[in-house]
């Protein structure tokens, strides 16, 4: 038969629901049974298809999960007896009748009215329909309800796409909710650890969970009663033992008064402040002066590895995030979590956010926008300003060729440099757009001298030598380290592949002209025929800024000329 922990009721599920028997195991951890025979009501405001009410209205009510099943594999057993199972099912469904009668107010709202008619009909085919309340509402509108309760939710992942609202924000806004329902528990089930910290609640469980194959982790809390928050001070209640990162802000004040004197002198804006440099706090945290507001930090995590224990590392995670704005100085809402993660195919390209807040920094000459919660990036890769700085003083009165572009940050410094024309090649539509707003910020109108073309550059590269060879005298290739996009017609291992990817790219070069390869891949060779083809030079170190020494590794560098005929 079908997997156990599809009910039956579900045929009307949205985007990137619960399963069902996880649900039911994350009400059992929070002691809904029991809560519900004491007659507490449940609550989910984010609600989705409905996933969470049904299972808590089916616990309530003790519904068997298996009941609207149609067929069992051991019903084709030799050994079944029919008729012992009919009375075990006839029995459940009187002890689902008498459950209905004594069922405590169980709610789901959403705002997506999608959401809330698939809850509405699974619950009808549950046998729960008028059993439970579903309507449509933002958490930010629900009201004044009477408790005591249970607030059970499944706020989005990064890769459930929150449409107009950010992660953070979003967590921010359930705390301020919760806040409003004093004594009531709550459960949260999140992909985003990271943020728990928004709610600004003090959980008093937790257990790592999959859903499907997607870890998870579920905390359970209590709202406090304001003469408790006051009795606190007013602070926020403290997830973790704060004390466990002292060592990592003895290191942040350390790192900043070298490396804050040296972006002073030096006159930077953006640069990285920590890089993992103790190995129990496994973060990079980089620091963004905007033109707007002001400093944003971007923390990024490094997943640890299987042999560090998860809750240990979410702790000090949770303890470093929450010395961050004491160090700097700065609002705890403009610091920004990234989990990193190896990404393949489209997730290279995917919104982990839809906030649309954009900030403009500088670089050099240059004005650049950046985004720290819609993408797995920001859009500028702070490794690159030396090379980026490298190629404007290397442009004047060349034609310049950008690759795999990104936000064509590096084109926007060589035109600044001088560049007579310029070519910035990229599949991502998306990045395009953003490519040709900086080209806008800086006073350059993308057009006929300073072109972008959307492309797959694997198959580009294929097809411009008849059009572009030998066109060019500046030639920036940065390719990913992979890229199995569909959208390409291949796949990019660059440690397989970038002997024909420099070789192509060479084609398109002036006799004098200059081409520089940079890549990421920490385990990159590169190809001794290559070497012995074109004159080249390894300018790693050179490119490598002070504030990336730490880690040498961050990417390998080039130039690769023709060879004297």
């Amino acid at each position: 038969g079908p997997a156990l922990h599809r009910r039956g009721y579900r045929l009307a599920g949205v985007e990137a629901p619960l399963r069902e028997n996880l649900a039911a195991g994350m009400l059992w951890l929070l002691d809904w049974p029991r809560l519900a025979r004491q007659g507490w009501r449940f609550l989910d405001p984010m609600c989705g298809s409905g996933t969470l009410p049904i299972e808590a209205a089916m616990i309530a009510a003790d519904i068997a999960p298996g009941l609207l099943r149609r067929r069992w594999g051991f019903a084709a057993w030799k050994g079944h007896d029919a008729e012992v199972w009919h009375k075990l099912v006839d029995e459940a469904r009187q002890r689902q009748a008498e459950g209905l009668r004594s069922l405590p107010p169980i709610l789901g709202r959403d705002r997506d009215a999608e959401a809330i008619r698939a809850a509405r009909e699974n619950a009808r085919r549950a046998g729960l329909e008028g059993h439970i309340g579903f309507e449509r509402g933002d958490i930010g509108d629900i009201g004044h309800l009477s408790g005591p309760g249970l607030v059970a939710v499944n706020p989005p992942y990064g890769e459930r796409l929150e449409q107009g609202h950010g992660l953070a924000r979003l967590y921010g806004r359930l705390g301020r909710m919760l806040a409003e329902l004093p004594g009531w528990h709550c459960g949260v089930i999140t992909g985003e650890p990271g943020l728990l910290h928004r709610l600004r609640l003090r959980p008093q469980r937790q257990w790592s969970l999959y859903n499907g194959a997607l870890p998870v982790r579920l905390v359970s809390c209590r709202v406090p009663y304001p003469q408790e928050a006051e009795a606190g001070s007013g602070a926020p209640l403290p997830a973790v033992d704060p004390s466990l990162a002292t060592p990592f802000a003895n290191r942040l004040r350390k790192n900043l008064r070298h490396l804050g004197k040296w972006a002073r002198r030096e006159g930077i804006d953006c640069w990285r402040a920590y890089d993992a440099d103790i190995p129990e706090f496994a973060l990079a945290v980089d620091r963004y002066q905007t033109e707007d507001d002001g400093l944003h930090l971007v923390v990024q995590e490094y997943r640890p590895p299987r042999t560090v224990d998860a809750e240990l590392a979410e702790a000090r995670l949770q303890a470093a995030l929450g010395v961050l704005p004491e160090v700097f100085e700065v609002d705890p809402g403009q610091v920004h979590l990234k989990r990193r993660a190896r990404q393949k195919g489209e997730r290279q390209y995917e919104r982990t956010d839809h906030t649309g807040r954009f900030h403009v920094v500088h670089e050099g000459p240059a004005r650049l926008r950046v985004n720290f919660d819609d993408y797995l990036d920001t859009g500028l890769f702070l490794d690159h300003r030396i090379t980026r700085g490298m190629l404007r003083e290397q442009a004047r009165d060349k034609h310049f060729l950008n690759l795999f572009c990104y936000t064509a940050a590096a084109t926007v410094q060589a035109v600044l440099g001088g560049a007579r024309e310029s070519l910035s090649v990229d599949l991502s539509a998306t990045y395009l757009d953003w490519a040709a707003e900086n080209l806008r910020l800086n006073g350059i109108e993308p057009g006929k001298r300073h072109r972008l073309e959307q492309a797959d550059c694997l198959q580009w590269l294929r097809e411009a030598e008849r059009a572009y060879r030998g066109g060019f005298d500046l030639v920036f290739l940065d390719p990913p380290t992979f890229s199995n996009s569909s959208r390409m017609q291949g796949v990019l291992d660059i440690n397989r592949d970038h002997p024909q990817l420099i070789r192509q790219a060479m084609s398109l070069l002036a006799p004098e002209g200059l081409l520089v390869f940079s890549t990421n891949s920490r385990r990159f060779r590169m190809d001794k025929a290559l070497q012995q083809a074109f004159t080249m030079k390894d300018i790693t170190r050179a490119t490598i800024p002070e504030d990336f020494r730490r880690n040498p590794k961050i990417h390998q560098c080039w130039t690769i000329r023709h060879r004297e005929s």
